[in-house]
């Protein structure tokens, strides 16, 4: 793989993914896509995974109606 190219590959909408954390990142944003909600972006709520550089934790964030369902109840 070229310097140019990012380690980790691309995640959704060709994002690249340069680091372990993006990595990461990315797969608690493909969780989150599993579990039903969309990334926030302009004129559309959602959410949003940031944080995690240095070992810290990531930090979620979900902008959107209060009543939201996650999964299937039955």
């Amino acid at each position: 793989m070229s310097d140019d190219e990012p380690k980790f590959g691309y995640g959704l909408g060709q994002r690249p993914l340069w680091s372990e954390r993006d990595r990461d990142a990315e797969r608690v944003r493909d969780a989150l896509r599993g579990a039903g909600l969309v990334e926030l972006s302009d004129g559309r709520n959602g959410f949003v995974v940031e944080g995690g550089g240095m070992g810290q934790p990531f930090l979620v964030a979900f902008a959107g109606p209060a009543n939201v369902v996650l999964g299937d109840s039955k």
